[in-house]
Protein backbone atom coordinates (compact mmCIF):
# COMPACT_ATOMS: atom_id res chain seq x y z
CA UNK A 1 0.00 0.00 0.00
CA UNK A 2 1.36 3.58 -0.96
CA UNK A 3 1.24 6.31 1.45
CA UNK A 4 -0.97 9.09 0.72
CA UNK A 5 0.71 12.19 0.03
CA UNK A 6 -0.17 15.42 1.68
CA UNK A 7 -1.84 18.32 -0.83
CA UNK A 8 0.85 20.89 -1.92
CA UNK A 9 0.28 24.31 0.26
CA UNK A 10 -0.07 26.10 -2.81
CA UNK A 11 -3.14 24.41 -3.66
CA UNK A 12 -5.08 25.17 -0.29
CA UNK A 13 -6.36 28.96 -0.78
CA UNK A 14 -4.80 31.40 1.79
CA UNK A 15 -6.79 33.14 4.46
CA UNK A 16 -6.17 36.56 4.78
CA UNK A 17 -4.94 37.71 7.84
CA UNK A 18 -6.99 39.86 10.42
CA UNK A 19 -5.21 43.13 9.43
CA UNK A 20 -6.15 43.05 6.04
CA UNK A 21 -9.86 42.60 6.32
CA UNK A 22 -12.37 45.70 6.57
CA UNK A 23 -13.41 46.76 9.90
CA UNK A 24 -16.62 45.32 10.73
CA UNK A 25 -19.39 47.73 11.55
CA UNK A 26 -20.90 47.78 15.14
CA UNK A 27 -24.25 46.37 15.74
CA UNK A 28 -26.29 49.13 16.81
CA UNK A 29 -29.50 49.41 18.61
CA UNK A 30 -31.92 51.60 16.72
CA UNK A 31 -34.18 52.62 19.79
CA UNK A 32 -36.85 54.53 17.55
CA UNK A 33 -37.82 51.46 15.30
CA UNK A 34 -37.76 49.20 18.52
CA UNK A 35 -40.30 51.70 20.29
CA UNK A 36 -42.35 51.71 16.93
CA UNK A 37 -42.27 47.86 16.61
CA UNK A 38 -43.49 47.98 20.66
CA UNK A 39 -46.18 49.84 19.73
CA UNK A 40 -47.56 48.10 16.54
CA UNK A 41 -47.11 45.02 18.82
CA UNK A 42 -48.80 46.19 21.59
CA UNK A 43 -52.13 47.64 19.19
CA UNK A 44 -52.55 44.22 17.40
CA UNK A 45 -49.00 44.31 14.93
CA UNK A 46 -49.87 44.27 11.22
CA UNK A 47 -47.22 46.93 10.89
CA UNK A 48 -44.28 46.21 9.06
CA UNK A 49 -41.20 49.14 9.96
CA UNK A 50 -38.34 49.59 7.39
CA UNK A 51 -35.62 52.40 8.22
CA UNK A 52 -33.56 54.68 5.64
CA UNK A 53 -31.64 57.73 5.71
CA UNK A 54 -34.56 59.91 6.21
CA UNK A 55 -36.49 58.31 8.59
CA UNK A 56 -39.01 55.25 9.02
CA UNK A 57 -41.58 53.51 6.38
CA UNK A 58 -44.68 52.10 7.90
CA UNK A 59 -45.93 48.86 5.50
CA UNK A 60 -49.09 47.44 6.05
CA UNK A 61 -47.19 43.68 6.49
CA UNK A 62 -50.05 41.55 4.43
CA UNK A 63 -50.14 43.36 1.33
CA UNK A 64 -47.17 45.80 2.07
CA UNK A 65 -49.07 48.77 1.03
CA UNK A 66 -47.65 52.17 2.01
CA UNK A 67 -48.87 53.62 5.44
CA UNK A 68 -46.97 56.19 6.73
CA UNK A 69 -44.08 57.80 7.02
CA UNK A 70 -41.94 59.26 9.95
CA UNK A 71 -39.16 61.81 8.94
CA UNK A 72 -36.86 62.81 11.75
CA UNK A 73 -36.61 66.10 12.12
CA UNK A 74 -33.23 67.69 13.24
CA UNK A 75 -32.77 67.52 16.58
CA UNK A 76 -34.08 64.12 16.83
CA UNK A 77 -37.17 64.41 19.51
CA UNK A 78 -39.87 65.59 16.66
CA UNK A 79 -40.86 63.72 13.67
CA UNK A 80 -43.01 65.05 10.50
CA UNK A 81 -45.67 62.63 9.58
CA UNK A 82 -46.55 61.85 6.42
CA UNK A 83 -49.04 59.16 4.20
CA UNK A 84 -49.02 57.60 0.84
CA UNK A 85 -50.75 59.56 -2.10
CA UNK A 86 -52.11 57.24 -4.42
CA UNK A 87 -53.03 59.55 -7.17
CA UNK A 88 -49.07 60.66 -6.85
CA UNK A 89 -47.79 58.05 -5.68
CA UNK A 90 -45.50 59.58 -2.97
CA UNK A 91 -45.51 60.30 0.53
CA UNK A 92 -47.32 63.88 1.41
CA UNK A 93 -48.54 65.73 4.73
CA UNK A 94 -50.52 63.39 6.37
CA UNK A 95 -52.90 66.55 7.81
CA UNK A 96 -54.78 68.75 5.04
CA UNK A 97 -53.37 72.19 7.07
CA UNK A 98 -49.98 71.25 6.29
CA UNK A 99 -47.12 69.32 7.81
CA UNK A 100 -47.87 67.64 11.03
CA UNK A 101 -44.93 67.70 13.24
CA UNK A 102 -45.22 65.58 16.48
CA UNK A 103 -43.09 63.65 19.19
CA UNK A 104 -42.92 60.00 18.07
CA UNK A 105 -45.31 58.76 20.73
CA UNK A 106 -48.12 61.40 19.56
CA UNK A 107 -47.34 60.25 15.98
CA UNK A 108 -48.20 56.39 16.60
CA UNK A 109 -51.12 57.29 17.96
CA UNK A 110 -52.08 59.79 15.61
CA UNK A 111 -51.83 57.11 12.74
CA UNK A 112 -53.75 54.57 15.27
CA UNK A 113 -56.75 57.07 15.57
CA UNK A 114 -56.52 58.20 11.41
CA UNK A 115 -58.75 61.44 12.60
CA UNK A 116 -57.84 62.17 8.74
CA UNK A 117 -58.71 58.89 7.30
CA UNK A 118 -55.52 58.41 5.34
CA UNK A 119 -53.60 55.37 6.91
CA UNK A 120 -56.58 52.48 6.87
CA UNK A 121 -58.28 52.20 4.36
Amino acid sequence: MKPVKPRPAASVPARKSASKRAPRKPDTLDFIQGRIEAYSKAHGGGVEIRKDAYGYSLFHSDGGAPLARLRRLSGGCEFELLCWCLDRGDWRPASSFGPLILPLEDALNFIADDPEGCFWD
